[in-house]
């Protein structure tokens, strides 16, 4: 009697396991890598708009937008009983959502009026600082959507989807910083 070769830990985790398309991987490493461009585009913008001290606001409202993202995924059960659900569909239109959030985000994020120093002396202030902290938020949920959602939609490929989202914000971070003027003894 023959008994049926178990399949080792790669080949369950390989593109090819049915249900997770090579495109998902290319998606996830895109979205990635994209949206750690736009969390240091942001770190330059806010240090030129406001001070330098609130570039390190763009780290936490990302991980809040991350987090927010996370919590809604546990929350909502995305198709679980729908048997035509289509967890592709899903993630690009989370992905597409992000995409298009991050250009209206620049476009809101300079239409605030904000004065970090009368801050004590109006009140509004700390509205229009909650209102950006808002705005640079929503992309980061949308994003993290369609990240939590390939994790959570392919979990026989958790490993592979990792390692090609920690590939993608690699590239992002460095491609991210590359592509924005540094200033060098004063110049740009």
């Amino acid at each position: 009697m023959a008994v049926a070769a178990r399949p080792t830990l790669l080949q369950d985790a390989h593109m090819t396991t049915p249900g997770c398309r090579p495109l998902v991987y290319l998606a996830v490493f895109m979205l990635c890598g994209a949206t750690l461009a736009l969390e240091i585009a942001l770190t330059r913008v806010l240090s030129f708009m406001l001070w330098h001290h609130f570039t390190y606001v763009v780290i936490g409202v990302a991980l809040l937008g991350f987090g927010a993202a996370g919590s809604y995924m546990a929350k909502s059960r995305h198709g679980e009983q729908d048997p035509g659900f289509d967890p592709d569909s899903t993630i690009a239109g989370y992905a597409f959502a992000g995409g298009l959030a991050a250009p209206l985000a620049y476009l809101m994020l300079t239409r605030v009026r904000f004065a970090p120093l009368r801050i004590a002396d109006e009140p509004e202030q700390i509205i229009s600082l909650l209102l950006i902290y808002a705005i640079i938020a929503v992309p980061f949920f949308f994003s993290g959507l369609a990240i939590c959602g390939a994790i959570s939609f392919y979990r026989r490929q958790v490993g592979v989807i990792y390692f090609v989202d920690l590939l993608g914000a690699g590239v992002g971070a460095r491609d991210g910083d590359v592509a924005q003027p540094h200033q060098r003894d004063g110049h740009p």
